[in-house]
This record gives structure tokens, sequence and C-alpha cells, in this order.
């Protein structure tokens, strides 16, 4: 059963995967190097979902601080800083929300939402491989990641017994 505090976190975490996984598949199907107008759609589609999922995952991250109470980073470096912070225990209040090995692979797609943002004009697609080899493992092992995280600090209640 769904939480109504978690509602917009689960809609955030399917966008992220839905991205993400979309990301790889049009790079992993699609000509981005061409000339034609398909290869322009292909490379600028790949580009947009690589940005959007990431973009999707921050906005999770960020919700789920605010649902503990907890400000999101501010400041010129807050992508940098909500990783950072998501990757850190704060006792007493909570574990970190997302393992070393999704933090690893964020970062990764976070550095390469930069590319997506600012380098339509000199993308090279062999040099993504790496970020997509990251959002394809966060697209599969994110939700169960979020899902631990959200069951440790928020567990469900009991099923109601009728007396």
């Amino acid at each position: 059963m769904t939480n109504g505090r978690w509602v917009e976190i689960e809609d955030d975490v399917a966008a992220a995967c839905r991205h993400l996984a979309r990301a790889v598949e049009i790079f992993r199907t699609q000509d981005l190097t061409g000339a034609d107008l398909s290869s322009y759609t292909a490379a600028m589609g790949f580009l947009h979902a690589m940005q959007a999922g990431y973009t999707a995952l921050e906005s999770a991250l960020a919700r789920i601080l605010r649902l503990l109470d907890e400000a999101p980073p501010s400041g010129p470096d807050w992508h940098a800083d909500l990783l950072k912070r998501a990757a850190r225990a704060i006792p007493s209040l909570r574990p970190p929300i997302l393992s070393p090995e999704l933090i690893v692979l964020a970062d990764e797609a976070r550095r390469f939402r930069h590319v997506a943002m600012k380098s339509y004009d000199s993308f090279i697609p062999e040099n993504a491989t790496r970020a997509v080899a990251a959002a394809e493992r966060l697209a599969a092992t994110l939700p169960d990641e979020i899902a631990h995280f959200r069951q440790t600090i928020d567990p469900a209640p009991p099923p109601h017994q009728p007396p």
C-alpha cells in the first residue's frame, strides 16, 4: 500500500527509471552520429532522456530530504552536495539513502547531465558509454534501493486485524 507521503517520490523514481532505460535503449539501437534528421533526433532524444532521468532522480532525493524535515542542499554545488548527502547517514535520523554503488552510478549520471545540458554541439557518443552503463544499472536497481530505504525509516504498519 502506498503511503501518501511517498506518492511523488515513487513517481519521480519511476520517471527516473523510465527515462534512463529509454536513454540506454536509444543509445544502443539508434544511429547518433549521422548527419540526417533521424540521427539528430536520436542524439537529442538520448541527451534529453539522460538529463530527464537524472533530474527526476534528484527530485526524488530532494523530496526524501524534505519528507524527513531535512533541508536539501543549496548553492552553486548543490547537485554534487545532494549526492554527498544521500550517501551519508545522519545519526539519530536516517541511514544513507543510497548505497555506495548507487552513489557512484548517480554521480556518473550527474556528470553526464552537464554534457547533455551544455555540449550538444560537441557530443561524442563513444564518450557516453560509462554514463550509459550507469544509467542502465540505476534504472534496474533504484526502485528496490528506495523501497529498502523507505522500509527502513518508514516501515509499513501491520495489516489491520478485525477484533
